[in-house]
């Protein structure tokens, strides 16, 4: 699941872009879900490998953090290149 949602998330745009600075902030937050999804995605395929080797509420718990902490990194490449 992580896997895919990883590869859909840079694939979401926006219905239409506002102009001005709010066009770009979502600009900037588009452009960061291609490194958020790759996170996701590296997530998933270290879960699904590490199924075989650790318990599933190990596994789960954190996955669950990690998730979180793509959306950390998302937000943080956005406030960078607003910023810029």
């Amino acid at each position: 699941m992580l896997i895919g949602m990883g590869n859909v998330l840079p694939k979401i745009s926006p219905s239409r872009m506002p102009d001005g600075p709010n066009g770009a902030l979502a600009l900037a937050w588009q452009r960061s879900q291609r490194a958020g999804g790759l996170a996701l995605m590296i997530l998933g395929a270290i879960c699904a490998v590490g199924s075989f080797f650790f318990p599933p509420f190990l596994l789960v718990m954190s996955a669950a953090l990690l998730v979180v902490a793509a959306y950390v990194l998302m937000i943080l490449l956005t406030v960078f290149r607003t910023r810029r």
